[in-house]
């Protein structure tokens, strides 16, 4: 723990917000109001949910950094399946998004760390006093992850059918470089009660846990290699996005930034 530094940085402006509701994704149920709206990437810092530059049907886990967004595809019929899109617009029916302008609050550092993701996450979230979102830059030495290869649309619910959602084999990489973003809370701390409610909207367990001990969501966007800056990001260096697994990924760099979550904007209203 002593390898990693916590640095407050300024009090954080900006907002923190969503658009529709991870039940859309669990359900399979993509809003009408939703459909033909594409959001643009530039308009927001960074984000993560589940969407795509491209068309419905190959909404799939996202990551939005550096104004691209970034989708694993998941439409069949596509020669780009199961491989990494990106744009510069999206759909979405869930996403958690930093709003453009937006300032961390803290930043963490660490080198060397070997330590299980969930174990760093649960340090951070103790040690900030408050649930959080992540965005940055790390080293896995082991990374377990999983993606969808049906894209949540046709109101099939995905656990009942995991099979069919989640046809490939588990990720599992090693010594691995990468953009996480995702957001991180304690689900026991009654305090929280009232934030842990409105996260609910855009936390949910990977496929390849059961009983998760932290209410989180994260996503991974696997690069080609190393990276100095999350402002190096591009569509030149991106492999592919997944959902990260806590338990069995362990981490060995960072360079994290953390907005405290004090609440949720909707970042949809305007279209209802």
């Amino acid at each position: 723990m002593d390898k990693i530094v916590v640095e407050f940085l300024k009090s954080g402006c900006g907002a923190l917000g969503a658009i529709g509701n991870i039940q859309n994704i669990l359900c399979g149920n993509f809003p009408d109001h939703l459909c033909l709206n594409y959001f643009q990437s530039k308009e927001y810092a960074c984000g993560f949910g589940y969407g795509s530059p491209k068309d419905l049907d190959s909404i799939g886990e996202s990551i939005l950094v550096n104004g691209t967004c970034y989708t694993q595809s998941t439409d069949p019929d596509s020669e780009l399946y199961n491989k990494l899109i990106h744009g510069q617009e999206f759909l979405t029916s869930n996403y958690f998004l930093v709003s453009q302008g937006s300032a961390p609050t803290f930043s963490a550092k660490g080198s060397d760390v070997q330590l299980e993701i969930e174990a760093l996450f649960k340090m951070l979230v103790n040690a900030i006093k408050t649930p959080i979102a992540i965005s940055g830059l790390v080293t896995f030495e082991t990374l377990r992850g999983s993606c969808m290869g049906k894209a949540p649309i046709h109101k099939k619910l995905i656990f009942e059918n995991k099979s069919e959602y989640f046809p490939f084999s588990e990720i599992h990489k090693n010594k691995t470089c990468a953009f996480i973003m995702g957001v991180v809370s304690d689900p026991s701390e009654s305090s929280w009660e009232i934030i842990n409610k409105k996260l609910q909207t855009v936390t949910c367990k990977s496929p390849l846990e059961d009983t998760p001990s932290l209410l989180q969501h994260i996503h991974v966007l696997i690069l080609d290699g190393p990276c100095k800056s999350e402002e190096s990001i591009s569509s030149s260096i991106t492999a592919q996005c997944i959902h990260l697994a806590l338990k069995g990924s362990v981490i060995l760099n960072l360079n994290l930034n953390i907005f405290p979550i004090k609440d949720i904007k909707d970042f949809e209203s305007h279209l209802i």
